[in-house]
């Protein structure tokens, strides 16, 4: 029968996340029932923020439930890069039990991700004009924003992080100063 389930995925970067799109068709005349999804990957490099739609999670294994035959259930899995990396694998089992009640798993490609962290080190000044046209050619690009909450000082956390950038020996012409 495990010829008879297809797994399809694909990932983008998104919003700061690494977005996992996957599609699971039972390919069979007949319904597959307690259908799980286990990923698998290395926790310290990479943790799954959330996911959509909301599926039901059981011993850490995402529940789909039950795929008719001939239909297809998909889950965009959303993972935050904990710290770069040049290589990485997410890898799934899945887990169902066939018209028959028999148990069985198939097993979806493993997906290979990098996490690529821009480092600039520069012994002279950087011409930010230059840098910003290098930005706008990047073949792809991703942001993530992170919430300040009200009880932080504002002004304190710009100074940070103007100092952490500054021992990077990054440094902006005088004029350009912020």
């Amino acid at each position: 029968m495990d010829s008879q389930i297809e797994i399809k995925r694909e990932t983008e970067f998104y919003q700061g996340f690494i977005r996992l799109k996957m599609s699971v068709s039972n390919k069979a005349p007949s319904v597959i029932t307690d259908v799980t999804l286990d990923f698998l990957f290395e926790d310290d490099l990479l943790r799954i923020d959330h996911y959509e739609p909301p599926y039901e999670v059981r011993n850490g294994k995402i529940r789909l439930g039950n795929i008719s035959g001939g239909t297809s259930k998909s889950i965009a899995v959303y993972f935050d890069p904990l710290m770069c990396s040049r290589g990485t694998e997410i890898e799934c089992q899945l887990n169902y039990r066939d018209a028959g009640g028999n148990r069985s798993s198939v097993y979806m490609e493993p997906k290979l991700i990098s996490v690529v962290c821009p480092i600039i080190k520069t012994e002279m000044d950087i011409n930010v004009g230059r840098l910003k046209e290098f930005i706008e050619k990047l073949p792809s690009k991703d942001s993530k924003v992170y919430e300040i909450h009200h009880s932080f000082d504002v002004s304190k956390l710009a100074s940070i992080a103007r100092e952490v950038v500054e021992k990077h020996d990054v440094r902006q012409p005088p004029n350009l100063r912020c």
